[in-house]
């Protein structure tokens, strides 16, 4: 039977048919040798050289006059491939079209000249495209399989390591995948710039598929032919270059309110500033919460969780595999979600297998499951643990944490919403800096302070230094505040209820300073830049203070050994912030606003 050619517009047939005789007739002869040393043939002007021999395939370079190609053989032994062969859909030409895709992206690999099938037992070979100067990465790989005494930051297996890396990355993100990723399928040579690659082995690529699976399937290959040193050297700069060009997939809990989420910011800063390329999605709940960060450059998308039921858990499991999620990380305050990772189908799971709580340790739910566990430190704060999530996500990535802000933010306030506070700052006569802020009330009756020290506290700061005063809050708390405005008088004004979290988070930042007990609002001041004076009681002070401010901040704290409660009313007959006296917040005051 004769041959049947398919090839590019302007390939010489003929010559194909010509190249794939010469490879049939002398390639039973070079079966006895051995594999990494190429066999050659020279008749005339024909040129015939072995350049690999596996089990599947061997790869021949074929030159003559005016003609230049690589061959690709394959075996098909089985009746099945002989005949897929003669039908035009075998592997030869799946790695035909797969190869055209491949150039059509503008990748550096060899371009595809066409494929020839042939001879009674549908034979098959796939032409290429010789490149020049380019050999298989596991031949140089071994080349540098060196010890730990000749590794530096400054060699070239590194250098080597972080190209690779972005071409890997540049492959991931148009969906090229190989399946069997390996050193032996990447072609590379020295060039100007460091390295160029190329990728081979056509029918192997798929166009869709998780890259972190890719990158483990090459690390277990390369282990082979480089020694443990060598492979941590280039896995470590590998990865660290990868996460951070690869648009990953990473998912990150928080479903709380106002203050616990600002407390988080600056783990998800520090995330997104580590993986700038990556596709940041954040899992929320509560209104206020949700509404404080809506604006925030920090993440890429939002899921909100709407109630309870078992039909939102079935929605919210299908929304985390359609998102083919690389790392499932989970909050300190939101245990119980790794069954959620792990039926939403996320590769990693990150989170904490306990977490000290109110005075006890709390278990997550299938802990062992976790597949990067942080040990939590219940000597440090919400912001601190929230930092060790991110560093030990990016640790497994390859990656170091970039920095430890520790800082909180609110700088995405909108246009809209600024204007909307302007508007009402006017309409009451005032402007920047005349006035204080504070959000007197909690829904929570034993963090509140007494009406009675409010006032005397509020009657200083006007006598003193002629500030008015605005309070605000939900509208919940406008019934407990209004009382304070009656005892007080027209240069007190009551925003609470009468404005959104936005325009609430303006008047804070263009107060003088505010003061205040533990609570949203008192965050937003620390986390806009603004001078606070906060004070707790029952809630958990070592755990939820600030670290770090950007400006002054004095939080004012009595411990007891009741300390932290969940009590709604205190039932002791003094409370703990009935402790914290009149005298000491106004010393407070005082120093936080010194010019």
């Amino acid at each position: 039977m004769g041959s049947k050619v398919r090839a590019h517009e302007g390939i010489d047939r003929e010559a194909l048919r010509v190249a794939t005789d010469a490879v049939a007739l002398y390639a039973p002869q070079w079966r006895e040798f051995n594999n990494d040393i190429p066999c050659e043939v020279k008749i005339g002007s024909v040129f015939l050289r072995r350049l690999h021999r596996g089990k599947r395939s061997d790869v021949y370079l074929y030159e003559t006059d005016g003609f230049r190609c690589c061959l690709k053989w394959f075996h098909d032994k089985r009746w099945f491939s002989c005949l897929k062969n003669q039908m035009g859909i075998g592997r030869a030409n799946s790695a035909y079209k797969k190869g055209l895709k491949l150039g059509r992206l503008g990748s550096s690999s060899p371009k595809v000249l066409g494929i020839v099938r042939y001879g009674f037992f549908g034979k098959a070979a796939l032409a290429m495209e010789m490149v020049d100067g380019f050999q298989q990465m596991n031949l140089v790989v071994r080349e540098w399989n060196a010890t730990v005494e000749d590794l530096s930051e400054e060699s070239r297996l590194v250098q080597l390591a972080e190209q690779f890396s972005e071409f890997t990355a540049y492959l991931h993100s148009n969906n090229v995948l190989h399946k069997d990723f390996s050193p032996r399928n990447v072609l590379m040579k020295p060039s100007s710039a460091g390295f160029k690659f190329c990728l081979v082995d056509f029918e192997d690529i798929c166009f869709s598929g998780r890259p972190i699976k890719n990158i483990q399937h090459f690390e277990e290959r390369l282990a082979r032919y480089v020694s443990k040193p060598v492979l941590d050297v280039f896995m470590k700069r590998f990865n660290g270059v990868y996460c951070a060009q690869q648009p990953l997939n990473v998912l990150v809990t928080r479903l709380q309110n106002i203050g616990d989420m600002l407390v988080f910011i600056p783990a998800i800063r520090a995330l997104r500033k580590s993986l700038p390329h990556a596709k940041i999605t954040l899992l929320a709940k509560h209104a206020p919460g949700i509404e404080v960060v809506k604006d925030c450059p920090y993440f890429d998308d939002m899921i909100v969780v709407r109630g309870r039921g078992l039909r939102e858990k079935i929605r919210l499991i299908g929304e985390f595999r359609r998102r083919r999620l690389d790392y499932f990380i989970i909050s300190p305050q939101d245990l119980g979600r790794v069954p959620w990772a792990l039926m939403g189908g996320a590769k990693r799971i990150v989170g904490y297998p306990r977490v000290y709580n109110y005075s006890k340790w709390k278990k997550e739910k299938l802990a062992s499951r976790i597949h990067v566990p942080v040990e939590y430190n219940s000597n440090q704060t919400e912001v601190e643990n929230g930092l060790a999530l991110v560093a030990s996500t990016l640790q497994d990535m390859g990656c170091e944490l970039p920095d430890s802000d520790l800082t909180l933010e609110y700088s995405w306030v909108s246009k809209d919403d600024k204007s909307g506070a302007n508007r009402i700052l006017r309409n009451l006569g005032l402007s920047h800096g005349t006035y204080v802020v504070s959000a007197p009330y909690s829904k929570r009756e034993s963090k509140n302070w007494s009406e009675d020290r409010f006032c005397e506290l509020f009657k200083r700061i006007h006598a003193k230094w002629g500030y008015s005063v605005v309070l605000i809050g939900g509208k919940a708390e406008r019934p407990m505040i209004e009382p304070l405005k009656h005892k007080l008088g027209s240069w007190v004004h009551v925003l609470a209820g009468k404005t959104n979290l936005g325009e609430s988070a303006e008047i804070i930042r263009q107060a003088a300073f505010m003061v205040g007990p533990d609570s949203g609002p008192t965050f937003i001041g620390t986390a806009v830049g603004l001078p606070v004076v906060a004070f707790y009681g029952p809630a958990d002070f070592s755990r939820w203070v600030p670290p770090v401010s950007s400006s002054r901040r004095i939080n004012i704290f009595h411990d007891h050994e009741c300390n932290p409660c969940r009590y709604q009313k205190c039932p002791l007959p003094v409370s703990c912030m009935d402790e914290i006296l009149l005298e000491e917040v106004w010393d407070a005051v005082e120093e936080v606003n010194k010019i």
